[in-house]
């Protein structure tokens, strides 16, 4: 009973009166029509992708680039039970999920201290990077970190820290309990990492000179961590806030897409468009509305804070009604309905002025491949993508492969994004594993 009532005592119990309240009124129906939003869509051969390139690994060399991996979850779609993070989808290197992205920030440290040499200058380019766990995965996460030395990055450049809790909700809007007389809490939502950000994170950020940061999903193996085009593109619009999109693949594809209503962008639902804005397109034949979210998402630090303080209040508030194991007043178990409340990080973007934010195209085989289910989006699948673009980049850097045969594995110490592959494979031919 002691654990109960120190529990209670440490709820925002304001807050969980005013979520019930914004999750049981009507909705305002919105009466603007929703309006394409802006997105740049730009060449790798483009002059301002190089240009824009020097400047991010420019940012990075100052420290001023961070990292936060959204990592909360388990991979229970694929029968993992353990942080999905630690998870090998089956590259020849086993390496993790985790692994990956470490060895991606390596490699971007590497490419920031060359171009600082090349310019004169010395730096040692430091990435800071942050982990939002869960309350199940938060323990075993840093055990990972720990048995794997932290993938040769320094420790005192990794932060973990956990995502938001909040009670489900009896659809009177009473707390429950659970079957051990605590209260039945979920997982807030990826929305809640503004207001876990400021249980740490944003101070030591700030203590440190971090001005920008990227935000990333732990299970997307093609991910470009603290990607500095994209940093220094979202900078020079003078953007608080980002996001990298790829384009539908068919009108009907099921995704959420961006568009702009009443001046702020926002995520328009499948099942909030309308046919005739489904199947719009433009004067080249593209769809109208098409710019598909993939989480991954950049921040100013001075956006975070705000939103960690005021912003946060403004955002929707999802709901998912489900039974919940809980005990009645005697103690005998019962099962009750119940709301889930959850936040949705792409929401905080209602709250501000479409002219503040960024959306940047990238190309799906290149930048998204993320596992999410046995079936499809799956570890088989996420590798084969993985082994078709590595293959692109060996033949792009003048190579052959010896064989069309078997997985193509390149180690991101290697290369970031394909660069600095010439002077290994240029007129020579290659196995599949030379560079794993």
């Amino acid at each position: 009973m002691d654990a109960l009532l120190t529990k209670l005592m440490e709820l925002d119990l304001q807050r969980v009166r005013d979520v019930f309240e914004e999750i049981t009124k009507p909705r305002a129906v919105p009466v603007s029509a929703f309006r394409p939003p802006t997105v740049l869509k730009l060449a790798q051969s483009d002059p301002r992708f190089s240009e824009l390139r020097e400047q991010g690994l420019e940012m990075i060399a100052q420290g001023q680039v961070g990292v936060v991996t959204l990592a909360g979850g388990q991979g229970t779609r694929f029968s993992a039970t353990a942080p999905k993070g630690t998870y090998d989808i089956g590259l020849p290197s086993r390496k993790s999920l985790f692994q990956l992205q470490a060895e991606r920030l390596r490699r971007l440290e590497m490419l920031a201290n060359e171009q600082s040499a090349r310019l004169g200058r010395v730096a040692n380019a430091r990435v800071y990077w942050y982990l939002m766990t869960s309350d199940t995965t938060h323990t075993p996460t840093l055990q990972f970190f720990a048995a794997h030395n932290n993938f040769g990055l320094a420790a005192e450049q990794i932060m973990f820290f956990q995502q938001g809790m909040f009670p489900s909700l009896t659809l009177d809007g009473q707390l429950i309990l659970n079957e051990d007389f605590t209260v039945f809490q979920n997982p807030h939502g990826n929305g809640s990492i503004f207001q876990s950000l400021a249980n740490g994170p944003l101070e030591h950020m700030r203590a440190h000179g971090v001005r920008y940061v990227t935000v990333i999903a732990v299970d997307n193996v093609l991910v470009r961590p603290a990607d500095p085009v994209f940093v220094a593109y979202c900078v020079a619009q003078q953007a608080e806030t980002g996001t990298k999109v790829i384009s539908k693949t068919a009108a009907t594809e099921a995704v959420g897409v961006f568009a702009v209503r009443d001046g702020s962008l926002q995520v328009a639902e499948y099942s909030d468009i309308t046919a005739e804005m489904r199947d719009s397109r433009d004067e080249t034949g593209d769809l109208t509305f098409s710019a598909a979210n993939i989480c991954y998402h950049f921040f100013t630090v001075d956006f975070l804070q705000l939103a960690a303080t005021d912003l946060y209040k403004q955002m929707m508030v999802h709901i998912a009604r489900k039974p919940i194991k809980s005990v009645n007043a005697d103690g005998t178990p019962c099962e009750v309905s119940g709301y889930k409340p959850e936040l949705f990080i792409f929401d905080v973007f209602a709250s501000r002025p479409a002219e503040r934010q960024a959306l940047f195209q990238v190309t799906r085989a290149e930048e998204f491949a993320p596992v999410k289910n046995a079936t499809p989006d799956s570890p088989e699948t996420c590798t084969r993508q993985l082994d078709v673009l590595h293959r692109s980049y060996i033949t792009a850097a003048g190579g052959t492969l010896s064989s069309p045969d078997g997985v193509c594995e390149i180690s991101p110490l290697v290369t970031y994004a394909g660069e600095g592959l010439e002077g290994r494979v240029s007129g020579r031919t290659v196995a599949p594993l030379d560079l794993v």
